[in-house]
């Protein structure tokens, strides 16, 4: 993990509590999931209903020179809770750092555990191979004790699970299309471009753990 246990201290997921969980099936590679959550270019296709509509105004990449352990992260800039469906009642912000406001910290712990670190709550995703083509996609959500404790909680919480549980199913379409068109005889790889480089960072972190260092 390298540094992430340091990187995510502040936002104290050890004091948290689980309060939501859910497992959805997906008949594609489970790879595609994980690419797909370090691309940013798909966002304003695959999502139009859902994230689409909450514009970053910038991301960070995931620069090794200064991340150091098995991860790769990116961070987007969004004012406000980027995780709730619009008119849902938020939860209470963080006690964060500034510059940890800015956005959603967004690490990809390698190889299948994807984790969403917000102003209100934390996220995670498993990608769970059950087989070449089939996956099990386990959703969780953590919120403080405190937030949990409001008289409200009930009514803010559908808003959060609602939307990270759409945006994952338009993913999962998404990679089913996929899987499809790489069983395809006339599927040809194509070239990454700069906007997919940690797609490509993380396609070559699976090459070096099947074939090593080339």
């Amino acid at each position: 993990l390298g540094d992430l246990p340091e990187r995510a201290k502040p936002w104290g997921a050890d004091d948290m509590v689980q309060v939501w969980s859910t497992t959805l099936p997906m008949k594609a590679n489970w790879k595609l999931l994980t690419e797909n959550y370090s691309d940013g270019y798909h966002v304003p296709f695959v999502h139009q209903p859902t994230i689409a509509k909450k514009r970053v105004s910038k991301r960070d990449f995931h620069d090794p020179a200064i991340y150091k352990g098995g991860y790769l992260m990116h961070f987007t800039y969004f004012e406000g809770t980027q995780c709730v469906m619009w008119n849902s009642k938020k939860a209470p912000e963080l006690d964060l750092p500034p510059d940890l406001k800015r956005g959603p910290f967004f690490p990809l712990v390698h190889p299948n555990a994807k984790m969403a670190f917000a102003i209100d709550q934390v996220a995670n995703v498993d990608v769970r191979p059950t087989g070449p083509e089939t996956t099990d996609v386990h959703l969780s959500m953590l919120f403080p004790k405190s937030t949990v404790a409001l008289p409200d909680f009930e009514e803010i919480l559908p808003g959060y699970t609602t939307l990270v549980e759409n945006v994952v199913k338009e993913d999962i379409v998404a990679a089913e299309w996929q899987q499809m068109g790489l069983r395809s005889p006339l599927h040809k790889p194509g070239r990454f471009t700069p906007q997919d480089r940690l797609v490509h960072d993380y396609d070559l972190w699976i090459l070096n753990q099947v074939i090593g260092n080339q």
